[in-house]
């Protein structure tokens, strides 16, 4: 399938999708289009998030959360920024360098948008950190729309979960599969353990390496579903639903790492 067609979707300029979009350059393919969330859906989304973290952890974790997001995301970033060339170029330059149309949307899940998806007949939609979507949207490729999570399935799903990977000993990795309608949930097209040491290092440089890990591993599932060489393997077990760290459950993924209890 030399002549895959491929949408990229982004919520919002991160360097994991960076790192996808240049590695999709990297095996020889350009996706047809690319699509990022407006100014204004990323506000409305942060304003939801806001009010849904305060109503589980009330205010003192939230101002911690708020903190906590700033810079650990900044942080992520600069590590990311020092282990990965691939990183360092945005993704509206990328695609402004390669010529592929960039457009963005203000609901990911609404009708007229899911219309203009569907007229390029895609074969996947790849997510390089994107809101959560709906089945109408699911059902616009002709294969499947795939997203690189930072966490081993069914074992670690849901929110922060390398924190709460360490934190629960699960093993680090990373899991590419195709999304359906759970909260990830969906058929496993390739799995990937981290099998570097952690020992010594802080949780934003542990991020990193699974952000890079993350963006490889869709590569490959890119690769496989290029050759034909592929298959969608269902989840076995329900596993864990993990939601945002408060301050207290922060602490002790912090203790943890700083105690190398967990290599």
């Amino acid at each position: 399938m030399s002549d895959l067609k491929i949408i990229f979707v982004a919520f919002s300029e991160n360097t994991l999708g960076r790192q996808i979009l240049w590695g999709i350059e990297e095996i020889g393919l350009k996706p047809v289009k690319a699509y990022m969330a407006s100014k204004q859906a990323q506000k409305d989304y942060r304003k939801r998030s806001i009010k849904r973290y305060l109503k589980r952890n009330g205010y003192f974790n939230l101002i911690w959360r708020i903190i906590y997001r700033i810079t650990v995301r900044r942080n992520v970033r600069s590590s990311s920024l020092k282990i990965s060339e691939a990183s360092q170029e945005s993704i509206s330059a990328f695609c402004q360098r390669r010529n592929i149309p960039l457009s963005f949307f203000d609901n990911i899940n609404n009708a007229d948008f899911i219309k203009k998806l569907a007229q390029d007949q895609p074969d996947l939609i790849v997510l390089g950190g994107a809101p959560l979507i709906k089945k109408a949207v699911i059902q616009v490729p002709k294969i499947a729309v795939l997203n690189s999570h930072p966490g081993v399935l069914p074992e670690a799903k849901g929110m922060d979960v390398v924190s709460q990977s360490i934190l629960q000993e699960i093993p680090l990795g990373v899991t590419v599969f195709q999304v359906d309608e759970g909260m990830d949930t969906g058929p496993i097209i390739l799995l990937e353990k981290l099998d570097s040491s952690i020992k010594g290092l802080k949780l934003h440089e542990i991020e990193a390496m699974i952000e890079q890990l993350s963006a490889r591993a869709m590569v490959k599932a890119i690769e496989k579903i290029r050759s034909g060489d592929y298959n969608f393997v269902n989840q076995e077990g329900d596993g864990n639903i993990f939601t945002s760290l408060n301050y207290s459950t922060y602490r002790k993924v912090a203790s943890k790492l700083r105690s190398n209890q967990w290599d």
